[in-house]
């Protein structure tokens, strides 16, 4: 029996029928965070880099991170696709299939090439898995409601991220060998458990989730054309990106600048991450909902720039570990206001289309976190405090772009804060 009821939801309170849905994704995440703090000691099992230079196996690993990403970029459109033609639910299936399996292949093989195919691999199941949860909650959700519905996805997945290192990092410490034959130490069965815990959410989706596509919502997906002209006039793939970028540069290049600027032990700048995980994931749903009913999704998004701009300024000024702390609380809080605002953004103005516009949002993702290590780390090179500078004002940018977008569309802040608005 679902949990989950084909029927659209009427007001805020119907959205906790996401909750099968938000679960599977939570634990999804938790072997994807488990992966993030192994990989790095994995690199000791890599034929290929035994022996090699510290910049070598520097270089592999940031490779190995990018091809992740990149596979979500080029896949993203076609995935999005795919889910307004099939469905929702096999998108997720298969991603939860794809993780499990990737996974599990990770710990057993010690191949360079073989991990570079199974990265590859393993950014394709996030991908249908990304674009198959939020298009089912765009499915699921009105207008009025959708922003919060995203924040609540948001908020499974962050919270599964924290999660994933904290359990990645204990089973880490296991070093003795047991089975027939096969090694289960502390680099193989992280990635094991990472594998086992997506498996476990492909048994629980297949009898929890139903889909949420209906076939009376097929007539809509023609043309295609006319998708990609709406999101190119409403610049809104650019904001995804933009945010992102800011994101992806904080995190791709805080360790070197913390340890350089503040001289911040390791213990430290994890504290750092943690913090801004924590708030970006209990604070999602949390001030997204309530502040729905005060400003429409554009002024969220708008103010969230803001807040991302003053935590990533403040990282160039402030000096005490406290102070760096409410930097990145603030770089954080900023992003659980752009986030889920955006992606409620995008599904609303794809005319329906919630599939192929929420897998153009997922490029767009993947694009700004290919791009904010890159650009961080050379401007880290150059001088010192830039990467965070250049970030801040783009912030501050692309913040003054969006409140002067909605003030070229009236009645935008209007419409998407209304609870009159019908359900799909």
């Amino acid at each position: 029996m679902s949990l989950i009821s084909t029927s659209r939801p009427s007001d805020t309170s119907d959205l906790r029928r996401l909750a099968p849905l938000l679960g599977c994704v939570f634990i999804a995440m938790i072997g994807f965070g488990i992966a993030l703090v192994v990989l790095p000691l994995y690199t000791e099992r890599i034929h290929g880099l035994t022996g090699a230079s510290p910049e070598l196996v520097a270089f592999h690993l940031g490779v190995l991170t990018s091809v992740y990403a990149l596979a979500q970029l080029v896949v993203g459109p076609a995935v999005g696709r795919l889910g307004d033609r099939i469905g929702r639910r096999p998108l997720m299936m298969l991603g939860l299939a794809g993780a499990g399996v990737t996974q599990v292949a990770f710990a057993f093989t010690s191949s360079l090439w073989w991990l570079y195919g199974l990265r590859v691999g393993g950014g394709i199941a996030a991908s249908l898995l990304t674009v198959g949860a939020t298009a089912a909650i765009a499915d699921y959700t009105i207008e009025a409601t959708r922003a919060r519905g995203m924040a609540w996805f948001g908020t499974a997945a962050s919270l599964g991220v924290i999660a994933g290192p904290i359990l990645g990092s204990v089973l880490g410490q296991i070093r003795s060998t047991t089975g027939s034959g096969v090694r289960f130490d502390g680099y193989t069965l992280p990635f094991v458990v990472a594998g086992a815990l997506a498996l476990v959410a492909l048994a629980a989706a297949w009898f929890l989730l139903p889909e949420s596509l209906d076939g009376s919502q097929q007539p809509e997906l023609r043309p295609r054309v006319g998708l990609w002209r709406t999101m190119a006039r409403s610049r809104l793939l650019g904001f995804v990106a933009g945010s992102q970028f800011g994101l992806a540069l904080f995190e791709g290049t805080f360790v070197l600048y913390a340890g350089r600027r503040y001289g911040f032990s390791s213990s430290q700048t994890a504290a750092a991450f943690v913090i801004c995980g924590a708030v970006m994931g209990v604070l999602q749903a949390a001030v997204v909902g309530p502040a729905g009913r005060v400003l429409g999704e554009r002024s969220q998004a708008a103010g969230g720039f803001v807040l991302m701009a003053v935590g990533l300024g403040g990282l160039t000024v402030v000096r005490s570990f406290t102070a760096v702390l409410i930097a990145v609380a603030m770089l954080a809080l900023g992003t659980a206001f752009v986030v889920p605002n955006l992606t409620s953004m995008v599904a609303t103005d794809s005319g329906g289309r919630f599939g192929e516009a929420l897998g153009l949002k997922s490029s767009a993702t993947s694009l700004g976190q290919f791009l904010g290590p890159l650009v961080g780390g050379t401007l880290l090179a150059w001088v010192q405090a830039s990467p965070y500078v250049f970030a801040a004002v783009l912030m501050l940018v692309l913040a003054v772009a969006l409140r002067c977008r909605q003030r070229h569309e009236p009645g935008v802040e209007s419409s998407s804060s209304s609870p009159a608005v019908g359900t799909r």
